[in-house]
């Protein structure tokens, strides 16, 4: 059964992920360049903007990343106390990766260090299934099971902490698992943390 899917940005491969099966990069002509077993299933792939690395979560709660062309893992990023659905690199800074998980949380680690930077709960009580980032990684948006989305800007957090987000997160680095309530936010309007799934069309500017 095949789970996920993933084209890589410049060079022309793609990863794949299966239940119970490993995670796999392939030429568009067939050609299996990598094939990384695993002892759980994988989801939905991603890899990051330079393609050097792909990324995939896992039932057994973490995302594994990895140096396809170098056939190695270089991470394993643990934190979340459920299935992982969805991971997504930052478009801006290759360090930084988004992942989702049943246990209703998105949330941002570091691929050097393996350590989880900020953890977003604004989909709480839900499974967290997909996360994206916008083209200049200052915004994410997260969607849960019930049909609902939030968008978090990374900016606000950054101007709290002073400065760019990705240097910042890195002097400021939180320990594994830690909430910021205070970064839910919206990117143009002010809706005090309500859903996208709140209103039936775009609110007036507040």
């Amino acid at each position: 059964e095949m789970l996920g899917v993933a084209f890589a940005h410049h060079a022309e491969v793609l990863a794949t992920t299966s239940r119970n099966n490993p995670l796999r990069v392939w030429t568009y002509s067939g050609e299996q360049l990598a094939s990384f077993p695993s002892e759980s299933s994988n989801w939905t792939p991603a890899f990051s903007p330079d393609d050097s690395l792909v990324a995939t979560g896992t039932w057994d709660w973490d995302t594994d990343v990895y140096d396809w062309r170098r056939g190695e893992q270089v991470a394993q990023l643990e934190g979340h106390g459920s299935t992982v659905w969805s991971v997504e690199f930052n478009p801006r800074n290759p360090r930084l990766i988004a992942s989702t998980a049943s246990d209703g949380t998105t949330r941002i680690f570091d691929v050097v260090d393996q350590r989880a930077l900020v953890t977003l709960d604004g989909l709480a009580n839900s499974e967290v299934l997909a996360a994206n980032f916008t083209g200049d990684g200052a915004r994410l948006t997260a969607a849960n099971s019930l049909g609902q989305a939030v968008i978090y800007d990374l900016t606000y957090f950054s101007r709290h902490i002073a400065g760019q987000v990705d240097r910042q997160i890195a002097r400021h680095r939180l320990s594994a698992g830690e909430t910021l309530d205070s970064i839910r936010s919206w990117s143009l309007h002010t809706l005090n943390n309500r859903r996208l799934s709140d209103y039936a069309e775009p609110p007036d500017s507040m």
